[in-house]
């Protein structure tokens, strides 16, 4: 199984949303998710079949997972989170560790404003929270993830050609839609 590790603040909400009339919030805590990020975060979710665990503060904020799939429900993002990571007092770095340690994960990646040190490799790092997720970390995500359009072939040299024909036809098909949300 996949996994988006997600932050919430400077990945999806960014300054945007907070700029937003407090009549369009869905209530006096949750300013919406910025559309665009929410594109790009769908399109990652579409392509990889990735599932979110929420790492961001806003897991104490929403208590309950089931407060915080309403708020992804509400925000249009195609999957609601299934986990949350447990609260070791604002330490992120081993929060995701115990998680992917008790899940025993290997494919996985991290979206985070916040500089984090665990699992490089994985890590994507959002460098301006009041812009978000934008093209070129959707790219990087898909990279950590090995998906198209960026699938290390030299790991899987064996595939048939009509795979490989496969995976080309998906490439093109992911350019053209990609475009959309640049």
């Amino acid at each position: 199984m996949r996994i988006i590790f997600l932050d919430i603040d400077g990945v999806l909400a960014t300054h945007w949303s907070i700029t937003q009339p407090r009549a369009t919030w869905s209530n006096q805590y949750m300013y919406p998710f910025d559309p665009v990020r929410v594109g790009h975060l769908n399109e990652l979710i579409n392509i990889s079949s990735a599932e979110i665990v929420i790492t961001s503060d806003w897991r104490l904020t929403f208590d309950t997972l089931e407060k915080l799939k309403g708020v992804f429900e509400h925000n249009k993002v195609v999957k609601s989170p299934i986990g949350i990571t447990q609260d070791f007092s604002f330490d992120r770095d081993s929060e995701i560790e115990e998680y992917v340690s008790r899940h025993n994960l290997e494919e996985f990646v991290i979206l985070d404003d916040l500089s984090l040190a665990c699992f490089p490799h994985h890590f994507i790092f959002i460098e301006d929270g009041e812009i978000g997720i934008t093209q070129k970390h959707f790219e990087k995500a898909c990279k950590a993830l090995e998906i198209p359009p960026f699938y290390n072939e030299s790991k899987h040299h064996g595939l048939k050609k009509s795979k490989a024909r496969e995976m080309q036809q998906f490439k093109e098909k992911w350019k053209t839609k990609s475009k959309r949300f640049l």
